[in-house]
């Protein structure tokens, strides 16, 4: 048995990127971007320097709001990089969801898309704090969420509330802080600290924060990519949300522990999205509930596609029914191998 990994988040990226800085790291099919391992951690430190500079002490919520795209997992590593925790928000959720989670999490800085959900996030915000419609000033003033401190909307051509960072302005910020400090920051950090506090569903009544440590984080990843036999030259289908523990923890940071390359198909999941992206990208690896794998096998496209590098993977989320196990399994060849 291998020994338990005694780490951090951000010491793991760190460590990947020192191993393999050229490898692709993520692989982002909507918007085009491949980052190389060494680029992805340049990115999530220039983050964190932004974040602790912008007043975010050591142990503070961060809260990210966004559909699947290369900023969450950025902002992820750059929050455990800073010592923050990280609390995700589901893409589907209503202003009145969005309230309860930032007022029970305690979250003093929102990360988001302007269009995370439907009808778009930062409507949504605004309707619970106007404030953000005046002039910045040192920390966000809000009645209705009183925990809440900075808000930063990822880089999008829309308006952005004049209470509000911009991504960029964030990274700039940071351009003046110590890199020293940053440095001092993490190492300061434990396996042992709480590194997120993730929600339940809330299907049997409100949702519940859930803190999991870097130690649990990383050592119950790492089982999973032994038991899935992941190596550096795996590539994974990133198409389950990655604000639910499926897709943040159980395949991109067991992907990332084995070195191996994201892809993320489409901002939200998307059957015909995925099933493509595995034949233009000679994915190994496959994720999602029954229905996902159904959905693919009942498309048109399904019988004409090369899908001969598919491996292995996971089916969750629900019951899986035996006779669409078989056909995955025979058809599609994820057999674990």
């Amino acid at each position: 048995m291998s020994q338990p990994l005694d780490t951090t988040l951000g010491q793991l990226l760190d460590r990947v990127a020192w191993a393999r800085p050229q490898a692709e790291a993520l692989v982002d099919l909507p918007s085009g971007q491949r980052l190389t391992y060494a680029r992805f951690r340049d990115q999530a430190e220039a983050l964190a320097r932004g974040l602790v500079a912008l007043g975010l002490p050591d142990g503070d919520h961060l809260a990210l709001w966004a559909p699947n795209r290369p900023e969450w997992l950025i902002a992820w590593f750059a929050a455990a990089k800073a010592g923050l925790v990280l609390t995700s928000v589901d893409t589907a959720y209503t202003s009145q969801q969005l309230a309860y989670l930032l007022g029970q999490s305690e979250a003093s800085c929102l990360v988001l898309a302007p269009g995370a959900r439907e009808g778009g996030s930062l409507e949504a915000l605004m309707q619970l704090a106007p404030e953000l419609g005046l002039a910045r000033g040192e920390r966000l003033e809000c009645e209705a969420l009183p925990h809440l401190a900075q808000v930063v909307v990822m880089d999008d051509p829309g308006p952005v509330p004049p209470g509000a960072w911009r991504w960029g302005e964030v990274l700039e910020l940071g351009q003046g802080l110590d890199p020293e400090t940053l440095a001092r920051r993490q190492a300061a950090q434990s396996p042992q600290d709480v590194a997120t506090l993730l929600y339940t569903s809330g299907t049997t009544g409100a949702p519940k924060g859930v803190m999991s440590r870097h130690y649990g984080l990383l050592n119950t990843s790492a089982a999973g990519a032994r038991n899935q036999r992941l190596s550096e030259q795996d590539r994974l289908c990133l198409s389950v949300p990655l604000c639910h523990m499926f897709g943040c923890v159980c395949v991109a940071l067991t992907g990332i522990l084995a070195g191996a390359c994201l892809v993320i198909p489409s901002r939200l999941p998307d059957a015909k999205a995925s099933l493509l992206a595995v034949a233009r990208e000679r994915l190994t690896a496959l994720y999602g509930p029954p229905t996902t794998f159904i959905a693919m096998m009942d498309l048109p496209e399904y019988r004409g596609l090369d899908l001969g590098s598919l491996r292995t993977g996971v089916m969750a989320g629900a019951v899986c029914p035996i006779e669409v196990m078989r056909r995955v399994v025979e058809e599609m060849g994820v057999t674990y191998i």
